[in-house]
């Protein structure tokens, strides 16, 4: 997770070329920087997915998402009134 566009967003850095970082969780046109949050990343145990933890103004709090390594497939896990903090996988 980094803040280096100015709001919490999950990024893959890519450990042979360090300099290629990808950002996989943009926030979209329009919301302020304020109301975006997307933090606490977690590889899933076969390497196939990463959950985060996702606030939005079309969230009902944070919710728990899980996405494909390339940022692409976003798809909510939890959705419930509330917040729905960080993600562990075991």
């Amino acid at each position: 997770m980094s803040l280096r566009n100015g709001y919490p967003s999950v990024f893959i850095l890519h450990l042979d070329q360090p300099e290629i970082q990808t950002e996989l969780t943009p926030k979209p046109d329009g919301i302020p920087a304020t109301a975006f949050v997307s933090r606490a990343p977690a590889w899933s145990r076969n390497g196939k997915s990463i959950y985060f933890t996702r606030r939005a103004p079309d969230t009902f709090g944070e919710d728990i998402y899980v996405m494909s390594p390339d940022g692409t497939d976003v798809e909510p896990l939890v959705e419930a009134i509330g917040h729905d903090y960080e993600t562990a996988v075991r």
